[in-house]
């Protein structure tokens, strides 16, 4: 009986600290995967912020048809990730807030072509 009892006790404890192991794991991984997201969004961010002041830039000085040339590119850049990404997940909540926002656009992403393709000229402001 008491041979008993130590097996139970030993496979109680191995379920517990396996339990346990898997339940740290997995809030690490989640912690690393959040900071890593947020990581992504402050670069995206940054360069985005960094193509606002460009345009702001252009726009003071007068290079009109530069700043929307500019922003004519990365409203294109944008249409493409964001059609890429619906293309390969249909079924997301993305696809909801973006009908939600722009009830035309989601059919519109299903077919989007880039008017630049893979390469473009960045214009310069020169005044």
């Amino acid at each position: 009986m008491k041979k008993l009892a130590l097996a139970i006790g030993w496979i109680a404890s191995l379920i517990v600290v396996a339990a346990l192991s898997t339940s740290y794991a997995l809030n690490y991984q989640r912690s690393a995967s959040h900071v890593s997201l947020e990581a992504t969004q402050a670069v995206l961010a940054f360069n985005h912020m960094d193509t606002y002041r460009e345009l702001e830039s252009d726009l003071v000085r007068g290079c009109y048809a530069e700043a929307l040339e500019k922003a004519k590119i990365s409203k294109d850049q944008q249409l493409t990730l964001l059609a890429s990404f619906l293309k390969d997940h249909p079924d997301t909540s993305i696809t909801k807030y973006v009908s939600d926002r722009d009830p035309s656009l989601v059919g519109q992403l299903k077919t989007f072509k880039s008017a630049y393709g893979s390469s473009w000229r960045w214009p310069k402001c020169r005044k």
